[in-house]
């Protein structure tokens, strides 16, 4: 194997790693997603509204 062989190998192990990093991005947004629009969200307690209800990701200063 020379240079040229190792440095395909290397390039081909960095788009590996990206698509896997693409991945798990996509994954993580799909989790916060669920978990904001799809879950059934039990009611909020005291007859509070919805919107204090508990929401994943966002901004800290949003869930003050």
């Amino acid at each position: 194997m020379g240079k040229k062989a190792v440095g395909q190998e290397n390039l081909a192990d960095i788009d590996v790693l990206e698509r896997i990093q693409q991945r798990v991005l996509w994954l993580a947004v799909r989790m916060v997603d669920y978990a904001n629009r799809e879950r059934e969200v039990p009611p909020a307690p005291g007859g509070r509204d919805a919107e204090f209800n508990v929401k994943v990701g966002g901004h800290m200063a949003s869930s003050a």
